[in-house]
């Protein structure tokens, strides 16, 4: 399969560094091509239970859609928080959903992340753990 467009051999790189943007999007818009099908705009939020990703087309007709759940995470009382890596394959897969779907018509792609989240990373932006998200009770 690809990402975004990319050839295969490019998709573990894009799944490698991508998940390091997921908190800090907010409406990141970019735009790619491949075999056009239809031509359609792209809406992915990122949600505290799941994922969304909604394509219109020009007239604002809902062309595809693709939602992946998942869970908050409670490892201790009072603790909440959620798998950066989790949030990252459910974006990857409805990306890639949508576009096997739908061909690379799309004019853009618009994110939406309103989640207040903590997500500690190392000099290389690796995480050192799951995400703390708003709901967590621990401050």
């Amino acid at each position: 399969s690809t990402f975004l467009g990319l050839p295969e051999t490019r998709t573990k790189e894009c799944r490698r560094l991508f998940p390091f943007f997921i908190p800090y999007l907010s409406f990141l818009v970019f735009t790619f091509s491949k075999s056009i099908l239809i031509s359609y705009f792209l809406g992915i939020d990122i949600g505290t239970t799941a994922s969304k990703g909604v394509a219109f087309d020009a007239d604002g007709r809902v062309v595809g859609y693709k939602s992946v759940h998942y869970d908050i995470l409670h490892p201790q009382p009072d603790w909440s928080e959620q798998d950066p890596a989790v949030l990252f394959d459910a974006v990857c897969t409805i990306l890639e959903t949508l576009f096997d779907e739908l061909g690379g018509g799309c004019q853009f792609i618009a994110f939406s992340s309103a989640m207040h989240s903590l997500m500690a990373v190392d000099e290389a932006a690796t995480p050192l753990g799951n995400l703390i998200i708003c709901a967590d009770n621990r401050a």
